[in-house]
Order: structure tokens, then sequence, then C-alpha cells
């Protein structure tokens, strides 16, 4: 781990995330980007492992990009979480504003279209 966290400590420290030396091999972890809703040391280790992971994975590895990524899929609304109706239509609201809200960060599909007939063939009305 303390590999990973040196190779990465300057451009993480571009990000927000910010690492001291606290010793023989220790280091503190002083700062997260506002807005992680993770507890900041277990976001840091999922993130390392993350860069670790999609290091050979991609062509022009980077680390902003890939920092943006998991913390995408972190701070997403899970399923089966309740959200108001005000929360749903600012959701919506804030997907439309966005350069590409037909699928996530990894490609999966966000938006799904059905259309009428294809719902009358489903329950057998066509």
């Amino acid at each position: 781990e303390e590999e990973a966290m040196i190779k990465y400590i300057l451009p993480l420290a571009d990000l927000g995330i910010i690492l001291e030396s606290f010793g023989s091999r220790s280091y503190l972890l002083r700062a997260v980007p506002a807005g992680i809703r993770a507890e900041p040391q277990d976001f840091f280790y999922s993130l390392l492992e993350h860069l670790e992971k999609s290091k050979g994975k991609t062509d022009g590895f980077d680390v902003k990009k890939e920092f943006l990524i998991h913390s995408s899929c972190k701070m997403a609304i899970k399923a089966n979480t309740k959200l108001t109706l005000q929360e749903m239509e600012q959701l919506l609201y804030d997907l439309s504003t966005t350069e590409n809200f037909l699928t996530c960060p990894h490609g999966r599909p966000i938006i799904y279209k059905i259309t009428y007939s294809e719902i009358l063939k489903a329950f057998k009305r066509i």
C-alpha cells in the first residue's frame, strides 16, 4: 500500500486528498474532497485499490478520470434508497444537465426506453 500511495501522492494532492508523512512508514490522511460520504480512510483505501486495478486496463491511464469514476460510484444513490419527490426531481434535473446522461462511467445504461407497444406486448394485449 505504501508503494501505491507514494506513486499517487502528488496527483491525489491535486484532487484534494492530502497525505502527510507521520513517522516511519506511517502517513496521516489530512484531507479528502468535500462531499465524500464514506469514512475518509475507507474511501482512500478503496480509491488506491481502484487506481491499482485500473492502471493496466485503460489506455492513457489518468488518475483524475479514475478518481472521478470511483467517486461517482461510491457516492451514487444505491438501489432501495428512499428519496423524496423533491430529491427525485432534482436527480432527474441534474442528470439532464450532464453531457453523457445515458450511461454511468462504466458504460452501464441509466435510462432505458420502453415503448407503449412493448408494454402492450409484455401484457399480451397485442
